[in-house]
């Protein structure tokens, strides 16, 4: 094997390159930015470009947008006491629905598409996986919320349980 040595009577050992500081910190140069570093920060924004283009992020802001017309003068309806019906009208047609029900399902598509673009290992970390998660799920609850508490509650517990589901670290949740 090229990357084994003999280390004497018939054992082999792996072979580490090593790195020395300068490696790392590349170098004497004024300036210079570490690779691991780099490495870093090149990942992070290859992920969030893959967030920020993923067919899951226009399925987010389709339900928030729908979510916030409840509350447009002429589009949101109040029935049987509750703001939480959209209304639209054309002629002798009427079209009403529940924002609420499309967030729910929506919930359950963007979570698991944000996770699988995050990898196994980015969502067991809790500045850069946990919480961006968290975001996502408590603008959508956010918006529930004001209408309609048993909703709100719903899907973040199953937001929850699909965050666990995936990996995420018990004591982050």
């Amino acid at each position: 094997n090229s990357l084994s040595r003999s280390a004497g009577a018939g054992d082999t050992l792996p072979v580490v390159p090593s790195i020395s500081a300068s490696d790392c910190s590349g170098g004497s140069k004024p300036g210079a930015v570490s690779p691991i570093l780099h490495e870093q920060r090149s990942s992070y924004g290859r992920w969030l470009r893959s967030i920020l283009l993923h067919p899951a992020s226009y399925l987010f802001l389709l339900s928030v947008m729908v979510l916030v017309l409840v509350h447009v003068p002429g589009i949101g309806a109040v029935k049987n006491g509750a703001a939480r019906w959209i209304e639209l009208r054309s002629g002798s047609f009427v079209l009403s629905m529940q924002p609420s029900e499309i967030a729910k399902w929506t919930m359950v598509i963007i979570l698991p598409a944000f996770i699988v673009a995050m990898g196994p290992m980015r969502v067991r970390r809790f500045f850069t996986g946990f919480v961006p998660l968290l975001v996502v799920l408590g603008i959508v609850c956010g918006l529930i919320i004001t209408e309609d508490l048993g909703t709100a509650v719903l899907v973040g517990t199953v937001g929850m349980i699909v965050l666990y589901a995936a990996g995420v670290l018990w004591w982050h949740i």
